[in-house]
């Protein structure tokens, strides 16, 4: 399930595909995930800017798994490796990047076959949408 998310005020076209392969192996090899089950989006071009200075690269990871991040000491090595790759394969200073890791609960990830698409709230006056119609919430071991 693991999904990174880069988010860079560096354009598109400075962004080759082999980086985002890399960084999609890197997600894979850091959090001992299979390559086939990690996500990368690389959301470039952005409007961002860090110090009040649009001409400086800049940009932050997004990683969201499910039980890949509960422990520091790992975090610290996750967060270093994300660090490393932004730095000496992005070319981004080290001052302009960021990591945010993000716990989320298996019972709020999208699966295959018709078992969860979210958490699907139970109030009282909740409507269920048409898309949600036919799928069962589930607790994922």
């Amino acid at each position: 399930m693991p999904l990174c998310v880069y988010h860079t005020n560096v354009s598109s076209e400075e962004i080759p595909d082999e980086i985002v392969l890399r960084l999609c192996k890197l997600v894979a090899e850091t959090l001992e995930e299979d390559v086939k089950a990690v996500t990368v989006e690389m959301r470039s071009g952005k409007k961002m800017c860090r110090d009040a200075d649009l001409k400086q690269k800049w940009g932050f990871f997004e990683l969201h798994g499910t039980g890949a991040f509960l422990d520091t000491e790992k975090n610290l090595v996750i967060g270093n490796k994300m660090f490393e790759f932004g730095v000496e394969v992005l070319d981004v200073p080290r001052n302009c990047l960021f990591v945010m890791m993000h716990e989320h609960e298996a019972t709020c990830i999208g699966i295959p076959g018709d078992k969860l698409l979210v958490d699907i709230p139970k109030y009282a006056n909740y409507s269920q949408p048409d898309y949600f119609k036919g799928l069962r919430n589930v607790a994922v071991n």
